[in-house]
């Protein structure tokens, strides 16, 4: 049975390396560069992927679309991306197939005392390594991804 990952997004591109980098450029570029690894990971691993971000108000981002494969929602004002996390944890009809993906300490413990499973984002960062690092192995990853020299696969 596959997993169900709930990423914790502005929260991930702060605290993964690869990611900081992007993010002092432009955090729109950080977002589509962790909606993109996520992708591959999810194609590769079979997992399913959800990230949440805060800010449904940015100009011309949809509230929660489909992105090469990888739900992405963003939390409409006044609702944080932590509240919505908790909102769909707390609703969802399967939890011990779901993982929350957080460093945020109260969000955690909500999760945990749901009987969810936690990961911090550094935990989920060398998982993803990993797995991007097997795809570039065995060609799975696409010419573009590979071309584009990220500090993930380079």
């Amino acid at each position: 049975m596959s997993r169900r990952l709930i990423l914790d997004g502005y929260n991930i591109i702060n605290l993964w390396s690869g990611l900081k980098v992007w993010k002092d450029e432009s955090l729109d570029l950080a977002r589509k560069r962790l909606i993109e690894m996520m992708s591959d990971y999810q194609a590769y691993s079979g997992d399913e992927v959800t990230i949440v971000f805060d800010g449904a108000k940015i100009e011309g981002v949809k509230e929660e679309e489909e992105v090469l494969g990888v739900k992405v929602i963003f939390a409409k004002p006044p609702l944080s991306a932590d509240s919505l996390i908790e909102r769909l944890a707390y609703k969802d009809i399967a939890p011990s197939s779901l993982k929350v993906v957080t460093s945020d300490i109260a969000l955690r413990n909500f999760v945990l005392g749901l009987g969810i499973s936690w990961s911090s984002p550094r935990d989920l960062e060398k998982e993803v390594l990993l797995t991007l690092d097997k795809m570039r192995k065995e060609h799975m990853c696409s010419k573009k991804h590979l071309e584009k020299k990220t500090p993930y696969l380079s």
